[in-house]
This record gives C-alpha cells, sequence and structure tokens, in this order.
C-alpha cells in the first residue's frame, strides 16, 4: 500500500456498509500517535486551488502532541514530533521537532487607579 492510499478512516463502523473518507480526507502514515485535541484539516477552499489537495499528509512514526493543529496541503515528514498545542502552516521536515512558543511573562500594569470610579447607590 503506497502512501497516498492510507486514510485516516474510523475502525468503528456505525452501519453494515464500509465507511469510505471524504475526497481530500487527511492521508496518514503508519504508527501514528495523536494524543487529545488534535486537528487536521484544511485551510477553506478560497486559499486552494480547484482539484488541489486540501488537507495535511501524516508521514510514518509521528508523534501529534496535545492541541496540535495541522492546517492546509502541507507534509509532517517521517518521525517528525511535534509539540503540545504547534499551529502548523507550512511542511514539516522528517525527523524535526517544532513547539509552540513559550508563555512570555507581562508586566503588571501600572498604577494609575480605578479605570471607573464608585457607582453611587440608588
Amino acid at each position: 500500500m503506497t502512501f497516498a492510499e492510507r486514510q485516516l478512516t474510523s475502525t468503528a463502523p456505525t452501519t453494515s456498509r464500509r465507511r469510505c473518507p471524504p475526497p481530500g480526507a487527511p492521508v496518514g502514515g503508519d504508527d501514528v500517535t495523536m494524543y487529545h485535541r488534535v486537528t487536521l484539516g484544511g485551510r477553506g477552499w478560497w486559499a486552494d486551488s480547484a482539484g488541489s489537495r486540501r488537507r495535511p499528509a501524516v508521514g510514518d512514526r509521528v508523534v501529534l502532541g496535545v492541541g496540535v493543529t495541522v492546517l492546509g496541503p502541507v507534509h509532517v515528514g517521517d518521525d517528525a514530533s511535534l509539540g503540545a498545542h504547534c499551529l502548523v502552516l507550512h511542511d514539516v521536515p522528517a525527523g524535526a521537532r517544532p513547539r509552540a512558543p513559550a508563555a512570555a511573562p507581562v508586566p503588571p500594569p501600572a498604577e494609575a487607579g480605578p479605570a471607573i470610579g464608585p457607582v453611587p447607590f440608588l
């Protein structure tokens, strides 16, 4: 079976008929680990040319961390490990380990007094 022939499908059929993925469904490799809240999807019909692949292709032995979002016709290479809450909009090379940006501390606001004055009780 070629890489393009492997489709992500549900293993639990809801009817007696065989379930087929929709055209342009995300393509998944072998031994892919997906943690919860992972999103694989297209960026929108207006962003892609007619007849082109719209959804991501995931290589073999890929780990998709919690909350990873992979959008558009990108390819995630073999043995890649995407950290939690990454937003992927471009191809990820094989063996890469992209991470989401770390949170930066925000300085406290200057003491300027209350923004709204006291509200009188009527």
